[in-house]
């Protein structure tokens, strides 16, 4: 038995019978859905496969003449600007011009500039990763995307809608020539072959010496690829007390409970299972269940927006966290920080903070 080559994120058997389906589709020009759980590892196997020529050729998918472009929802600021920039980016390789950054208008016009100017030539596969970030701006999303692929010229935009269960089960089709949803494909949790093997890369790529990890990987994380760092990088006891652990488990449940008919098809009963015995007990404060106790700041935040039908500018929380002198300490970086902690103790998505561009927040019930 030759060596193992634990450069590719999944054992490359399993990573082909995962997306053969699916890149058939797309090198078919037939635009496609793929689905999963929160932090289940779809975007990084995705994004290693457009990397690998052989591992594409194996797929039976043929980059010849085409730009494939995976936009990644991770590396914009979660708003409909910033994605659509992305979009572009990701296409050209250029930077956007600040003036044309801030201005949606102006970048939805350079999309489809840059669309029409290239399928003049080649054929344009794009890859869209949407996930919870997305959800208050996806339907602009899929009439724009509707709107790039009718602007093609000679050849065609192929779209690979790559999303969590939580963008599906709130998507409301918003044009009756969208794809979104469109050959519809599963990325479940992976089975204990797949999950072994991701530890064992993980353990080499950190130079770690603890091959009992291995062996009880898949009992402990259960396949959710979100939980394999902490696994490697803590003791099996503390696992399910870190922070990231349980955002993830958080995720995953209110994932499951929210796509019940779909979940025999994307979580092994072994992840299931980790995922309810190993949530904490949540916190509640007034309507919003919390994965622990809220800080006075936080309280102070929430009673404001509580008390406020309209937006809660970024000078009030200022104000919140540094009472008088708020206007010498202020710092966007602690708002944002502070924000952003306080939204990943908040259970479910009955209730969320959204972010309103260039003023602040506001709870969305």
């Amino acid at each position: 038995m030759g060596k193992i080559d634990y450069s590719c994120p999944l054992p490359e058997k399993k990573l082909i019978a995962r997306f053969k389906l699916v890149f058939k589709k797309l090198g078919n020009h037939q635009s496609a859905t793929l689905l999963a759980l929160p932090y289940t590892g779809r975007t990084s196997n995705l994004r290693y496969i457009l990397t690998d020529k052989k591992l594409l050729t194996k797929l039976e998918f043929s980059t010849k003449n085409k730009i494939i472009s995976l936009v990644d929802i991770d590396k914009t600021n979660g708003t409909h600007e910033s994605f659509i920039s992305e979009v572009i980016e990701t296409i050209t390789q250029k930077a956007i011009p600040n003036d044309i950054f801030k201005d949606t208008y102006l970048l939805n016009k350079e999309l489809i500039k840059v669309i029409r100017d290239i399928s003049k030539t080649k054929e344009i596969v794009l890859i869209l990763t949407l996930n919870q970030k997305t959800i208050p701006f996806s339907n602009d999303i899929d009439r724009l995307i509707v709107q790039v692929q009718k602007s093609a010229d000679k050849f065609p935009i192929t779209i690979l809608w790559s999303i969590d269960t939580e963008v599906y089960k709130k998507y409301v089709r918003s044009h009756p020539s969208s794809t979104f949803g469109h050959n519809l494909f599963y990325f479940p949790t992976f089975d204990k072959i797949e999950t072994e093997y991701n530890i064992k890369r993980l353990l080499i790529s950190k130079s770690i010496e603890k091959t009992d990890l291995i062996k009880s990987s898949f009992d402990i994380t259960g396949g959710i690829a979100g939980l394999f760092h902490s696994y490697v990088n803590l003791n099996n006891e503390s696992l399910y007390g870190d922070d990231l652990s349980q955002q993830v488990i958080k995720s995953i449940k209110v994932g499951i409970e929210n796509n019940n008919k779909m979940t025999d098809k994307l979580i092994t009963n072994n992840a299931t299972e980790i995922v309810f015995n190993n949530l904490s007990h949540a916190v509640n404060y007034k309507s919003i269940k919390l994965l622990s106790n809220p800080t006075a700041q936080e309280i102070n935040i929430l009673n404001t927006m509580f008390e406020n039908d309209c937006p809660v500018s970024r000078d009030e929380i200022a104000q919140i966290l540094w009472g008088k002198s708020w206007n010498t300490k202020y710092s966007d970086w602690a708002i944002d920080k502070t924000i952003s902690r306080l939204r990943k103790k908040i259970i479910g998505n009955e209730i969320r903070i959204l972010t309103i561009k260039n003023f602040g927040y506001q709870l969305f019930k």
